[in-house]
């Protein structure tokens, strides 16, 4: 038996870049932030040659649990009820799917058992699902001994969904082609608070949405993003080099200053998901009445995210 955490993830940015045809995916170009909320996923193995899967909702304050998360609802609670945690049939779960996958692949005849302590609201732009999935990926890995690399959990990881390859390793990255395409960038350090505005937002159906014709205008600043931390990691490398591996590293970005990279973050889902709930588009006028330096949406969302 294994347990695993389960981060969520914010965007700091996401540029659609069209769609290809082919595929029916969209190519994106994304910058991922892991954060510290959690689901918990439990694998175990059964004498069933099966997949189970359960599940539970945790009902309790989140602020006081996760330190440098803060999530805001009402009072400032995170109460879920069942409408918010309505997971999807056995046959469309990522979790379930991931542990198929794995099996066929390497004709595993075994049954498992997976649970799901939730914390993380379903379609919600956090990334629960993939994050699930991958989890139930590098539980296996380790529970039947397949000794797969990153790379190889990253490619099974694609056949289930785009973002799954990233949480992976999680942290900051760069993600491109159609989010599956992982470069790992140095954490970017800023609070993060959440605003879970209750409404659930199916990324499917933004995507068809989407006036791609309005997209990717600000992919240039999303470059500059990923270029200022590609420069901070050489920046440490070069220092843990020349100090002995002592850490004397400055909290700053060499070419955009932390204080000016809050201006580069975007997403190109807010427009419609503003225009289509109204709802939202209040919310955020609420959170930019806060001392943030950023107010944005996290994926396709519905939730609003602030970094301080």
């Amino acid at each position: 038996m294994i347990t695993l955490k389960s981060p969520a993830k914010v965007n700091l940015a996401l540029d659609v870049l069209g769609k290809d045809e082919k595929s029916g995916y969209h190519e994106i170009q994304t910058v991922y932030q892991e954060i510290p909320l959690y689901d918990e996923i439990t694998i175990e193995e059964i004498a069933k040659n099966e997949i189970q899967i359960e599940w539970r909702p945790l009902h309790h304050n989140l602020m006081n649990q996760y330190m440098g998360t803060h999530i805001i609802m009402n009072q400032n609670e995170f109460l879920m009820d069942a409408e918010a945690f309505s997971e999807p049939k056995k046959e469309d779960n990522t979790a379930v799917r991931a542990a198929r996958l794995i099996k066929e692949k390497y004709g595993v005849n075994k049954g498992l058992k997976i649970k799901k302590k939730k914390n993380i609201p379903l379609r919600s732009g956090l990334g629960g699902g993939s994050s699930n999935a991958a989890a139930v990926l590098k539980g296996l890995n380790v529970i039947w001994n397949l000794g797969l690399n990153v790379e190889q959990l990253r490619k099974i990881a694609a056949k289930i969904g785009m973002d799954v390859a990233f949480f992976i390793e999680g942290g900051t990255a760069y993600g491109t082609h159609f989010g599956e395409k992982i470069e790992m960038l140095p954490s970017f350090d800023g609070d993060i608070m959440l605003f879970h505005t209750g409404l659930e937002v199916e990324s499917r159906a933004a995507y068809a949405e989407l006036d791609c014709g309005k997209c990717g205008q600000n992919k240039d600043n999303t470059k500059k993003i990923v270029e200022a931390l590609r420069k901070e990691k050489n920046k440490r490398t070069f220092e843990k080099h020349i100090f002995k591996n002592e850490t004397r590293l400055k909290d700053t970005f060499l070419e955009v200053p932390k204080n000016e990279i809050f201006e580069l973050f975007h997403n190109d889902f807010e427009y419609l998901i503003q225009k289509k709930f109204p709802r939202i588009a209040s919310d955020f006028h609420r959170a930019k009445k806060t001392p943030a330096k950023y107010v944005g949406l996290s994926g396709s969302g519905g939730m609003i995210f602030s970094v301080y």
